[in-house]
């Protein structure tokens, strides 16, 4: 099974795609994981929304806080992120450790969007 799930990695982060598009997404991953784009967008409503400033401000952390939980499953769960032959690691250089858990940016991305609603 891991042969086909590195094999079906590879394939992907290989084919299908333009230069363009892999920089879009890395720019799209880069700005919800980390929780800045949540953050940002918390603050901008409450800013222009008074009425409901607390909510904003509330929602505004419930990106980051699904990211904090995700890393902290990632220490304890300690699986190490693939490592494919001839292409850089997943998540570049400025990557905090070399563990992977599938989801962190699903998870903002929901969590962000429902407390956002």
């Amino acid at each position: 099974m891991r042969d086909a799930d590195l094999s079906l990695l590879y394939l992907m982060r290989t084919r299908g795609h333009a230069p363009f598009a892999e920089r879009a997404a890395r720019l799209i991953a880069a700005s919800g994981e980390n929780g800045y784009l949540w953050l940002g967008i918390g603050l901008a409503g409450a800013a222009v929304d008074p009425p409901r400033r607390r909510r904003w401000l509330a929602a505004s952390l419930i990106g980051p806080a699904a990211i904090g939980l995700n890393f902290g499953i990632k220490l304890l769960a300690k699986r190490p992120r693939p490592q494919l032959e001839g292409l850089p690691p997943l998540g570049g250089a400025l990557l905090l450790n070399r563990l992977v858990w599938l989801g962190v940016g699903a998870a903002a991305l929901f969590w962000a969007w429902r407390s956002f609603n």
